[in-house]
């Protein structure tokens, strides 16, 4: 269970790649890997006299260090500059940009990243009433469509997000940014190819960018097209040779083919790259655990936890270790601690399922399971667990109905 946690090509979506060199941030704004919005749609992210191309503003940045009076920012596999001043922390950009609107009730960029702020922040109502504001103001504002489209697809409502996504497309010639939205939405409804055609143009637009290279990887890894995904992963680490990311993709490729001398060099950059990754200590942990050392495995899983405690990853690739070795009590607090987080969690819940009938309690049992399928109506391990306890209470014909599907 714990290593197909940590990948998914939709879940590389959501993982931004960071960095580390080991220096600190002087600024007491910014500390070492603060993450920041830009301030302004004329925002430049520069190295020297080169401009570094952005997919979209829509993103946020990560501090390295501070060079004199410049900021050293990372984003998705590239470095540059900025100034302090151009930057605002996450925790404070809602207020700076509500802030923004009320100086300029027609600042564009103030509605347009306040928005998609409050969509991080999962307040997908107000986030869709800024966009709604932002689209009025300048039809023309293709990140407010993506953003729009973004926040169709969490209120399950595909038709308009799509529309949205191919008006930004539309809009948005040279836009990356759209591309990766309407792929994320092809995604989700499992259209691949159509999937495909998106990255690919992605790529057109943007020859030199590691994150499109990277998924395109995860989307031919998940095709099981192990080798086009390594030459990906290759690419995006020539394009971007300080994403964390992309060590940590092709690291799962070299432990798909049991080479695990590779896939632990690759993570171990990944970890020398940004030690706060919690991803990276949950795939060593997984490579150590198929290599039967259960020490290190354990050891690499309580340290994401230790990095990132409201990773609901984390919680349940240790409580996988725990349950694999019939530690079913740590398992059952693990796994608990897992669904606080992430109440949606289908694993999870089919696992907490498991451990509540191993106790007796077979009505809490089928309450789990029986989310778990609400919420994964393919998972197959939960149908099956759910039959076998129907057939304990003498419901053969619930049974026999769970093993149909």
């Amino acid at each position: 269970m714990a290593p197909s946690r940590v990948s998914g090509w939709l879940g590389m979506m959501a993982v931004l790649c960071l960095v580390a060199t080991g220096a600190r941030v002087q600024d007491a704004r910014f500390e070492f890997m603060t993450e920041v919005y830009v301030k302004s749609p004329t925002f430049v992210f520069k190295d020297g006299a080169k401009v570094i191309p952005l997919e979209s503003k829509l993103k946020s940045f990560f501090v390295v260090r501070f060079e004199g009076d410049r900021v050293r920012l990372y984003l998705d596999g590239r470095e540059g500059y900025a100034r302090a001043s151009d930057l605002v922390p996450v925790d404070q950009a809602e207020a700076y940009f509500t802030g923004q609107i009320q100086t300029n009730p027609q600042a564009v960029y103030g509605y347009v990243m306040r928005s998609f702020v409050r969509m991080q922040n999962h307040d997908f109502v107000n986030a869709r009433i800024d966009c709604e504001q932002a689209i009025r103001l300048d039809p023309k504002n293709t990140g407010a469509f993506v953003i729009r489209g973004r926040l169709s697809m969490q209120l399950g409502e595909s038709d308009k997000a799509l529309d949205d996504f191919n008006e930004a497309v539309r809009l948005g010639p040279k836009d990356v940014h759209a591309c990766l939205g309407r792929a994320e939405y092809y995604a989700s409804r499992k259209e691949y190819e159509k999937v495909l055609v998106d990255l690919n143009e992605a790529i057109r637009r943007d020859p030199e960018s590691p994150w499109c290279r990277l998924l395109r990887g995860n989307l031919s890894r998940d095709q099981g097209k192990p080798d086009l995904a390594r030459i990906d992963y290759n690419e995006a680490i020539r394009l971007g040779p300080k994403s964390s990311s992309a060590h940590l993709a092709r690291a799962s490729y070299y432990g798909s083919r049991q080479d695990y001398k590779k896939a632990l060099t690759d993570v171990n950059e990944a970890l020398l790259l940004n030690p706060k990754n919690p991803m990276a200590y949950l795939a060593r942990g997984a490579l150590s655990d198929e290599q039967g050392k259960a020490d290190r495995a354990l050891a690499d899983y309580n340290e994401a936890i230790r990095v990132d405690p409201k990773s609901p990853d984390a919680r349940m690739a240790r409580a996988d270790f725990y349950f694999s070795r019939q530690d079913y009590d740590k398992a059952f607090s693990d796994v608990n601690e897992a669904i606080r987080l992430d109440s949606e969690d289908d694993e999870a819940l089919h696992m907490r399922g498991d451990l509540l009938a191993r106790k007796g309690d077979l009505e809490k049992a089928l309450a789990d399971l029986s989310k778990s399928i609400q919420h994964n109506p393919k998972n197959t391990d939960a149908l099956v667990t759910r039959a076998g306890l129907h057939v304990t209470k003498g419901e053969l014909d619930k049974a026999l109905s769970d093993l149909d599907k």
